[in-house]
């Protein structure tokens, strides 16, 4: 989390504006979690429903999220809210309120999905390109039924890459490649549900009744 909230300390607090005070916290933060949650489950069978319909011979083992794809799913929409907290929250404290927000996200998995937040944004470093390229990985993955070696957990969402970058799962697994493909896809449309459900949280400040609705023309 340190690594995490250390992204706010690049920011200075601006003259005249409005910042969010710190009593609309809690219902701002139960916002964004339930949002997120929706959009988790939203894109997921959009993944599911993808693949189905596409040309690829991809046998689908988990055709309902949980364990890791729920966790790096909620991990890749916060390393996008993040870009955008400063609009609204003081930098000053941002750490508390990501702290807060992530405790609320992952419960008991915490330092877990901190993990993978950290991995997304570490990526986000390099390019767009290659943040999707190992999130689709990790989804595909899953779906196919895929358990990887364990490796060094810095970045966990690095488990199952070699060092020169080669997914061993590419390597090994045609189905895997494919799947990933077909997610890569269509991981613009998680970025633009999770930005447009962030503003809903902080301008509306409510889950408002056609907020599904909306989610659904994305997803």
């Amino acid at each position: 989390m340190r690594k995490i909230s250390e992204y706010f300390e690049n920011f200075d607090i601006l003259e005249n504006k409005n910042y969010f005070p710190r009593d609309k916290w809690n219902e701002i933060i139960l916002c964004i979690s339930n949002n997120i949650q929706e959009i988790s489950h939203l894109f997921f069978n959009s993944c599911i429903e993808t693949i189905n319909t596409s040309n690829y011979d991809i046998t689908i083992v988990n055709k309902q999220i949980g364990g890791k794809a729920d966790l790096v799913i909620k991990a890749y929409q916060l390393s996008i809210i993040i870009d955008y907290l400063t609009h609204y929250i003081k930098p000053t404290e941002g750490k508390e309120f990501v702290e807060m927000l992530f405790h609320q996200v992952f419960g008991k998995y915490y330092k877990k999905g901190c993990n993978f937040v950290l991995c997304y944004m570490e990526l986000r470093k390099t390019t767009l390109h290659k943040k999707i390229y190992y999130f689709s990985s990790d989804i595909a993955k899953y779906i196919c039924g895929y358990h990887s070696d364990e490796l060094p957990t810095k970045f966990p969402c690095l488990r199952s890459y070699l060092s020169n970058g080669v997914p061993r799962t590419i390597l090994a697994r045609t189905d895997i490649t494919a799947c990933s493909l077909l997610i890569g896809n269509i991981v613009t449309k998680l970025h633009n549900a999770t930005i447009m459900a962030l503003a809903v949280c902080f301008e509306e400040k409510a889950w408002t009744d056609d907020f599904k609705s909306h989610i659904d023309s994305y997803l």
